[in-house]
């Protein structure tokens, strides 16, 4: 049996200079997937797009492109965590709120870093230290509030991604496990980028099967059971 390949795509549902549905489509051009891996709970329609407001999304106009233009099949593999999306809204809606000099800068530093470098930026590793920058001035910001409503919140959110990272992982390897491709796409948000790398080398272990997981960007690097 041959080694089946994915490569890890970093993402942004927003777009933002060079960071756009274009680049992805690009991407996927290069790439030729077989099968594209998707961190959505459901599968896509024109509904379901509206329904979880994905509409105009960067993955939404690249992959739509893709599959109408290719034959591809689309694997959504996250699990359903739409009963926390509104408190989600409420607790980023109030550290937007909050006048702090650090917050306000590095989330200037993420924008910026993504408009002008785009794909490549997002799936370095470099590009890792600014997302646990931000999400120690939010631990911070909500600490600081002293609201247990809003640090419930963060708190339980970040065990629902911790599971979403296990969940869309140990899916990916289960399908491959009964399924035969030879290329395919992991599509995910970019907060997701350590811990997916992170379980990824856990469930590697796990299942017996040939994964060459490569990084958008960095084709070189493979992600192995010892490190990146």
């Amino acid at each position: 049996m041959e080694t089946k390949q994915i490569t890890l795509i970093a993402s942004s549902h927003d777009e933002l200079g060079e960071l756009n549905s274009n680049e992805l489509y690009k991407i996927l051009q290069k790439i030729k997937p077989e099968i594209i891996f998707e961190e959505i709970f459901f599968t896509r329609s024109r509904e379901n797009e509206f329904i979880y407001d994905i509409e105009n999304t960067v993955e939404t106009i690249a992959i739509n492109k893709y599959i109408n233009r290719h034959k591809v099949k689309h694997v959504p593999v996250d699990f359903d965590y739409s009963f926390i999306i509104n408190d989600i809204k409420f607790l980023y809606n109030k550290l937007d709120s909050i006048n702090d000099t650090k917050y306000k800068e590095n989330n200037k530093k993420k924008s910026y870093l993504m408009g002008k470098y785009g794909f490549k930026c997002l799936n370095s590793c470099d590009f890792e230290s600014v997302i646990d920058e931000l999400k120690d001035i939010e631990k911070r910001l909500i600490i600081e509030l002293n609201d247990v409503e809003l640090m419930n919140i963060f708190e339980s959110w970040e065990k629902i991604n911790d599971k979403r990272g296990d969940e869309m992982v140990k899916n990916i390897y289960q399908y491959s496990k009964k399924s035969d491709y030879n290329d395919a796409v992991f599509i995910f948000g970019v907060a997701h980028k350590k811990s997916i790398h992170q379980k990824i080398m856990y469930y590697n272990d796990k299942y017996q099967i040939k994964v060459n997981w490569k990084l958008y960007g960095y084709e070189n690097c493979c992600i192995r059971a010892n490190g990146i």
